[in-house]
């Protein structure tokens, strides 16, 4: 919700287009190009950094539980 509506503060009030694809912290670097309070971009590059942690946390945990899974299922097929 939060990334949805920064894009949307940058598209309607800077008139940004085509930002689908952005990443939080590409949206976070643009407002600050355009000056927002320097407060807001602090917290919103905090909140890059935790949601960063937390998408690669997962991505690693989701490897090592399909790794696992393979290693049983080929226990079970021996």
């Amino acid at each position: 919700m939060l990334e949805f509506g920064l894009k949307n503060l940058l598209a309607n009030r800077y008139k940004y287009e085509d930002m689908e694809k952005w990443t939080p912290g590409r949206t976070t670097a643009e407002l600050k190009k355009c000056e927002l309070r320097a407060d807001f971009i602090k917290l919103l590059e905090s909140v890059v950094t935790y949601r960063n942690y937390m998408a690669h946390e997962f991505l690693a945990n989701h490897v090592n539980v399909r790794a696992h899974q393979n290693k049983v299922s080929q226990l079970g097929k021996g």
